[in-house]
C-alpha cells in the first residue's frame, strides 16, 4: 500500500514469495483503477506440469483477488517448462494473463532457444539480472532478434555488488556533471542505452524510504531528467563498466538435476560437500524459503530456538532450505519427524559443510531424507571445457563419433585452472591474482577455524598445515599413513603420533577436504599382487596446490608434479559428471606396475578403465596398460565360467592435449578440456 501511495504502479510478486494475497488486498484497498496498476507474478517449477498449470493460475488469480494478471513468468528453467509453456499460451488466449514471459532462462543459448524457437506464442518478457556491471550484451542481442523485452532485476546492482554500482566513480562523475543522482543516471541508462530500453524492477522493502526512492527514480521534485546528457561519450564510459565475469549468472550444476529428482521422491534432501562449492547457491534455486543457521545476525537466536522448540525453525514455504543444519543436529530428527507427519515430498533441503557423527542424531532418515554429494565445479560447469564429448554418450552409444572434438585449453590453461580450483567464488574475481586467492583462503580458514569449530576441540594450525602439505606431496599416489607421518615429523619440529594424525585426517574427511580412492581388486592377479591401499586425493586439486604454496608459473616448470595434480583434477570432474548415474571411482595397480589410474563404475555395472596422461608422449604407455588389463580379464574368464568378470565398457586416456580421437585399437583419447557428462 505504501508503494502505491508513493506513486509506484508496477508490483512484482510470485507464488514463491508468499505475498500474493497482501499484494491483491493492497491493490483493492488503494482505490486506484485496476488498469493503472501492472501486476507481475511467477509460477514455480513444480507448477509447470501441464496437468495442473491452469489450476495453479486460477489459484494465483484467487490469491491476488484479480480477474487477470498483467504478466506471468516461469520463475526458473526447471521442471516441465516446454509442455507447460503451451498451457501458458492457453491461459493468455483465455484472458487470464495479458503477457507471458520467462525468468532466469539465461544459463545458455540452448535453454533460451528451447522455448523461443518452439513456442507458438513467444515470450514477451525476459527477466534477468542486469545493471552497469552486468550489462548482458549477449542477451540484449538475443532478445532483440525476437522482439522480446528485458526486465531487469537488481537494476541498481546485484546483492554481490554491495552498493558498489552506486559508488562507481564514472557513474557519479557523469551524474554530478549534470546535477543528477547515480540512481537517475543508471535508470536513464536502462531506458535508452540498451537495446530498445529495459524495464527496471526495483525491489522496495522499507516503507519510510519509498517516497524518497520513488522521487530519485522518477526525478519528481527535481529538474526533469533529460536523456540527452547520456551522450555517446558518456554511454561509452558506462558500457565500459561492464563486469560480466564479476556479477555472473547462476551456472547450472550437475547437482541441479539430482536435487530435482530427489525432491520429487523424498520429503527432504541432504546436500553434503566442502564449503564454498556452491551448495547453498544451488539449493536456493530450488527453495521457496531459506534459513541460514550461520547468519551472524540471527545464529544465536536460531540455536536457542533449536534447543527449546526446533520445529519453529521449519516454518516457511516449502521446499525450505536449512543451510548449515549441522550447527543444530537436532534439526535432522525434527525434519524427519515432520516428513513422517506430513507424508509429502519436496519439503526440505538441508545443506552442510561437514558430516555429523551418528551419535548426534537418533534416526538415520532412511526413506525420508535422501542424501547427495556436491563437488567443486568441473571444467564443464565453469564453462572452461568445450563439452564436445559426452561421457554419457560414450557409455550409451558404441557408434558415437566424437573424433576431431577440440579442447580450448592449453597445458598452461589447465595448470592455472587447477591452481584456481572449481570454487564458484573464484569465477567472480576480476584478475588472475584474485582468482587464485580463493584456494589459499580456503586453506587458511580450514586450518585456523574449521578444524576447531567442527567439534569444539582445539587443534594445532601448524600441524594441520603440515599434514595437508604432506598429503599434497603424495597426491594421486598410494602413500601409506606411516610414510605421511614420517614426512611430517622428519624436520623434528613436531612430535606427532599416529593417533593424532588420524584425528586430523578424520576431521579433513568430515569436512570433505580429502577424498581418498579405494582400490579395484578383480581376481585377475593373486591377492598379494594387487595393491589395496588408498590413493590419496583431495576434493579439488587447488587444495593440493595451495597446501604446497605453488603458483602456476612454478608448476609450468614442474610438469611431473603437475601430472599428479592433473590426475586429481580428472577425478574431480569424473565425480561431477557421473553423479546422476551414481558413479564411483576406484583405481587398479599391481606389483608389476600395471595400472589404471582411475576406474569409473556406474550403478548399473558398466565401468571404464581410465588413464590420466598430461602429455601426448604418454598416451601409448597409458593405452598399453588398459589393453593389458583387458587381456587379463579375458584370460580369467576363459577359466572362470560361473562368475566371469565383466569386460570394461570403455578404455579412455584423458589428456591435457587438444584433439579427441579413437585409436585403431578402440582406446578413446579425450582431452579433459572437451569432456562433459
Amino acid at each position: 500500500m505504501a508503494a502505491l501511495k508513493a506513486g509506484y504502479r508496477h508490483i512484482d510478486t510470485a507464488h514463491a514469495y508468499g505475498n500474493e494475497r497482501s499484494v491483491g488486498q493492497a491493490v483493492k484497498d488503494s482505490g486506484i483503477p485496476r488498469e493503472e496498476i501492472w501486476i507481475t507474478s511467477k509460477l514455480w517449477p513444480n507448477e509447470y506440469d501441464p496437468k495442473v498449470i491452469q489450476q495453479q493460475i486460477d489459484k494465483m488469480l484467487e490469491r491476488l483477488g484479480l480477474e487477470y494478471i498483467d504478466l506471468i513468468y516461469f520463475h526458473q528453467p526447471l521442471g516441465n517448462y516446454l509442455e507447460g509453456w503451451k498451457e501458458m499460451e492457453t491461459a493468455q488466449a483465455a484472458g487470464k494473463v495479458r503477457a507471458i514471459g520467462i525468468s532466469n532462462f539465461d544459463f545458455n543459448d540452448e535453454l533460451f532457444n528451447s522455448i523461443v524457437e518452439t513456442a507458438a506464442v513467444k515470450p514477451q518478457m525476459f527477466q534477468i539480472e542486469c545493471h552497469p556491471y552486468a550489462q548482458r550484451k549477449h542477451w540484449q542481442e538475443m532478445c532483440a532478434k525476437y522482439d522480446i523485452k528485458i526486465e531487469c532485476w537488481f537494476p541498481l546492482g546485484g546483492r554481490d555488488s554491495k552498493g558498489e554500482v552506486m559508488r562507481d566513480p564514472v557513474i557519479n562523475e557523469i551524474a554530478a556533471a549534470h546535477g543528477k543522482s547515480a540512481v537517475q543516471t543508471v535508470s536513464t541508462l536502462h531506458r535508452v542505452a540498451y537495446n530498445g530500453g529495459n524495464t527496471a524492477k526495483v525491489p522496495i522493502k522499507i516503507p519510510q524510504i519509498l517516497l524518497t526512492n520513488y522521487r530519485k527514480n522518477t526525478g519528481q521534485n527535481t529538474t526533469k531528467v533529460p536523456i540527452s546528457y547520456l551522450n555517446p561519450e558518456n554511454k561509452s564510459y558506462l558500457w565500459q563498466r561492464n563486469r560480466t565475469n564479476d556479477y555472473m549468472d547462476y551456472l547450472e550444476r550437475a547437482a541441479d538435476r539430482m536435487l530435482m529428482d530427489r525432491l520429487d521422491g523424498f520429503g527432504a534432501v541432504l546436500i553434503e560437500g566442502p564449503k564454498w562449492c556452491g551448495k547453498t547457491t544451488t539449493a536456493s534455486q530450488h527453495a521457496k524459503s531459506i534459513i541460514k543457521m550461520q547468519d551472524p545476525d540471527n545464529a544465536s537466536e536460531y540455536l536457542a530456538t533449536a534447543a527449546t522448540k526446533p520445529s519453529l525453525l521449519l516454518k516457511g514455504a516449502n521446499p525450505r532450505l536449512i543451510d548449515e543444519w549441522q550447527d543444530a543436529p537436532v534439526l535432522w530428527d525434527t525434519v524427519r519427524n515432520d516428513v513422517d507427519g506430513r507424508t509429502d515430498v519436496g519439503l526440505y533441503i538441508l545443506t552442510g559443510s561437514n558430516a555429523v557423527k551418528k551419535e548426534k542424531i537418533k534416526h538415520s532418515g532412511t526413506g525420508r531424507i535422501a542424501k547427495m554429494k556436491m563437488y567443486p565445479m568441473s571444467l564443464w560447469e565453469s564453462k572452461e571445457s568445450s563439452g564436445e564429448v559426452s561421457l554419457q554418450r560414450l557409455f550409451d552409444d558404441p557408434n558415437y563419433d566424437f573424433d576431431g572434438a577440440q579442447s580450448p585449453l592449453s597445458v598452461e590453461d589447465l595448470i592455472f585452472l587447477a591452481c584456481r580450483g572449481g570454487w564458484p567464488a573464484s569465477l567472480k574475481a576480476m584478475t588472475d591474482v584474485a582468482r587464485l586467492l580463493t584456494a589459499q583462503e580456503y586453506i587458511n580458514t580450514l586450518c585456523s577455524d574449521d578444524i576447531n569449530r567442527i567439534d569444539g576441540i582445539k587443534r594445532n594450525e601448524r600441524i594441520a598445515r603440515m599434514i595437508l602439505r604432506s598429503y599434497a606431496r603424495n597426491v594421486s599416489t598410494l602413500a601409506k599413513k606411516t610414510a605421511i607421518l614420517a614426512d611430517i615429523t622428519s624436520s623434528g619440529e613436531f612430535s606427532v603420533s599416529m593417533d593424532t594424525m588420524d584425528d586430523y585426517l578424520d576431521v579433513f574427511n568430515r569436512l570433505f577436504v580429502i577424498k581418498d580412492i579405494e582400490a579395484w581388486c578383480p581376481p585377475i592377479r593373486s591377492k598379494t599382487a594387487i595393491r589395496s591401499g588408498l590413493k590419496r586425493e583431495f576434493i579439488d586439486p587447488s587444495i593440493a596446490v595451495a597446501a604446497l604454496g605453488l603458483a602456476p608459473e612454478a608448476l609450468q616448470t614442474q610438469l611431473k608434479t603437475f601430472g599428479f595434480i592433473f590426475e586429481n583434477m580428472c577425478a574431480r570432474d569424473l565425480c561431477a559428471y557421473s553423479q546422476q548415474q551414481r558413479g564411483e571411482l576406484s583405481y587398479y595397480r599391481d606389483r608389476y606396475n600395471l595400472e589404471s589410474d582411475l576406474v569409473l563404475h556406474l550403478a548399473d555395472g558398466r565401468y571404464a578403465l581410465i588413464e590420466c596422461k598430461l602429455g601426448s608422449a604418454e598416451i601409448e604407455d597409458g593405452a598399453s596398460h588398459l589393453k593389458e588389463i583387458v587381456r587379463l580379464v579375458r584370460e580369467y574368464n576363459k577359466e572362470e565360467k560361473q562368475n566371469p568378470i565383466r569386460e570394461p565398457d570403455l578404455l579412455i586416456v584423458l589428456t591435457g592435449g587438444k584433439m579427441a580421437y579413437t585409436r585403431p585399437d578402440g582406446v578413446k583419447v579425450i582431452p579433459l578440456g572437451c569432456l562433459k557428462w
